[in-house]
């Protein structure tokens, strides 16, 4: 009986899923989310013109949760140093509204970093 109330783990048998997984499956995730949070923040709430010609193309989020990198592309012929500048000033915006989105602890620090400039072109 007294091995019946202990998980399996504690009984010796190993699971099919480490937790290695479980959190590779949880920061996937959190990814994600700030991803598909941030690309719509920018696309429909950023006021800053210099932002008008950006998307974001990527998030990475660091192992520990604390820091974001989010990679952006430009539209041809934005400008890369007002845009730089502009998501540094938003900074604060996306990090508020994110906080209002959801309930974590702590938010990971944001850095934006410019992968690719005259990348995409503007709709017609």
């Amino acid at each position: 009986m007294g091995n019946r109330h202990r998980s399996r783990r504690a009984r010796g048998h190993d699971s099919d899923v480490s937790d290695d997984t479980f959190a590779s499956i949880r920061r996937e995730r959190i990814q994600k989310l700030l991803f598909e949070e941030i690309s719509s923040l920018l696309r429909y709430e950023v006021a800053d013109p210099a932002l008008a010609d950006a998307r974001v193309a990527s998030v990475e989020l660091s192992l520990d949760y604390k820091h974001v990198r989010v990679g952006y592309v430009l539209l041809a012929g934005a400008d890369r140093r007002a845009a730089a500048a502009a998501f540094e000033r938003a900074a604060g915006f996306f990090r508020a509204r994110i906080r209002d989105l959801v309930a974590w602890k702590r938010l990971p620090d944001a850095s934006f970093l410019c992968i690719g400039d005259g990348v995409l072109r503007a709709r017609s």
